[in-house]
């Protein structure tokens, strides 16, 4: 019997969905908006059957269908009102609201429009927008609109956003605990999500959550990212630079803000909802960088705690995709030779941060075993392993994750969406503190294992019995001639 196909599972989990789900009829007036929050093992479905619509900036297509996975959090809003249907299952939640931010981020997109045109007709350098705010303030969700609208404004002029996002926390271009930046040409694709839509990646496995955890090594990725921003922005003029960072607005998390505005020469710097940062930047920044300030982007959902937060897997999406583009990894069996793993530590003395002393970092490599079953590691780029020491694999760009599926003896099987003939071997690792929850509905894999080797000793049994055999008669001949 083979095995059943992401797909296949998904048609099944929705069968079962639909016996409860129920079909709505909403109409939206203009500047208001529908906020939907997907109840966990449910989805619901939305078609727009009249009318223009959005979501983050990037409109819906009338009469198709779309799909949103569980423990979502989104809010479809029109400026000119329409018409949808909404199937859903009861626990999920819809609320239909003319309390909204669409004048907000509209406006703020206006207002950097016009510094746009204005370095067009002088011919100088576009924007470099730094985006910050607090938990909970809607930043995410103002940073996707903006960029959309952005790529949305001029279609003919081909425009092109440098997108950077350092939110080691919740990154759009991978999963948590990387840092990287890419070139963004089209507004991001609802149903295929925002991954397809980049050019030529650059991704570091910084491998936590917190950046004060190696704070020397987040500050030398910051440091790369900047240069290679630069260097862009030299070679092409009219490259647009945004930046999404955490929620850094107090204590040493702002002076980190602070040494990132001028690693990325900024020249905006919006601040959602936080007055105390935007009064704190408006007398550190200099005179030349224009700060923006916003009010906290609204939700008219009840915010999350952080434990549910966290049932929103960005892992399991890496890996397996979203509704409405299932993925299926392959399950691969290597041997253990195949995969080195190694581990970034700061060697250098307590409370020296500064970025120009790189040799304080050095990558040690160290043993795969059981502790690091489900874990997530980052895979460097096969290309910059060349002439490079393994001490010196921190300074590496990362080409794919992978996670440990299962340890054997010998053999240590993988979770990738590489396959095997695509990978290159030995596979060296970067470690990070994610976990890939598999056990949260059944998984399908494409296998790809190891071909089982005889079995040496079987085949050496009658062999053996034959050797034994002989020396037996050879001892019986030998007791008979003495």
């Amino acid at each position: 019997m083979g095995h059943k196909t992401a797909k296949e599972i998904l048609e099944e989990k929705d069968a079962i969905w639909k016996k409860s789900a129920r079909d709505f009829k909403i109409e939206l007036k203009p500047f208001s908006e529908l906020a939907i929050d997907v109840d966990i093992e449910h989805k619901v479905e939305v078609t727009v059957v009249e009318g223009i619509s959005e979501i983050c900036g990037v409109v819906l297509e009338t009469n198709l269908k779309y799909s949103f996975g569980s423990y979502v959090q989104l809010a479809i809003s029109t400026f000119h009102g329409c018409k949808m249907n909404v199937l859903k299952a009861p626990a999920s939640k819809c609320v239909v609201s003319t309390e909204t931010s669409l004048d907000t981020i509209l406006n703020i997109h206006l207002s950097l429009e016009e510094f746009r045109e204005e370095a067009v007709k002088t011919k100088s350098s576009m924007p470099v927008t730094l985006c910050v705010g607090g938990t909970q303030s809607g930043k995410l969700r103002g940073v996707e609109t903006l960029l959309n609208y952005s790529l949305r404004q001029h279609p003919e002029q081909d425009r092109k956003i440098f997108y950077v996002d350092l939110n080691h926390s919740h990154n759009l271009l991978s999963i948590p605990g990387s840092l990287g930046a890419a070139i963004v040409q089209n507004p991001q694709s609802v149903r295929e999500g925002f991954l397809l839509n980049l050019k030529n990646p650059v991704m570091y496995c910084f491998g936590h959550t917190n950046p004060f955890e190696n704070i020397s090594l987040f500050q030398y990725y910051v440091h790369k990212l900047s240069k290679l921003i630069n260097v862009k922005r030299k070679q092409m003029q009219d490259l647009e630079v945004i930046i999404n960072i955490p929620s850094w607005i107090q204590g040493s998390c702002y002076r980190l803000l602070l040494k990132t505005c001028q690693e990325f020469q900024v020249s905006h710097v919006i601040v959602f909802e936080s007055c105390i940062a935007y009064n704190q930047l408006i007398e550190d920044m200099p005179p030349f960088v224009k700060v923006i300030h916003t009010p906290r982007i609204i939700s008219n959902l009840a915010q999350r705690t952080k434990s549910s937060r966290d049932q929103v897997d960005q892992n399991v999406e890496y890996f397996f995709g979203t509704p409405n583009r299932p993925l299926t990894p392959y399950k691969i069996e290597l041997k253990k030779e195949d995969l080195k793993m190694f581990m970034i530590e700061n060697v250098g003395v307590k409370g020296v941060t500064k970025i120009k002393k790189s040799t304080m970092l050095k990558a040690t490599q160290g043993n795969l075993n059981e502790r690091y079953k489900s874990s997530v590691f980052g895979v460097i780029h096969s290309y910059h392993i060349i002439n490079r020491k393994p001490e010196d694999y921190y300074k590496a760009v990362i080409h794919h994750y992978i996670s440990i599926h299962t340890i054997k003896r010998d053999t240590i099987v993988i979770i990738s969406l590489i396959p095997r003939s695509d990978l290159s071997l030995p596979l060296c690792l970067i470690v990070t503190e994610q976990k890939l929850r598999n056990n949260v509905y059944p998984i399908p894999f494409i296998s790809d294992m190891l071909e089982s080797e005889p079995d040496k000793k079987r085949e050496s049994e009658p062999d053996k019995k034959r050797d034994r055999s002989r020396e037996r008669r050879r001892d019986t001949d030998r007791k008979r001639r003495r």
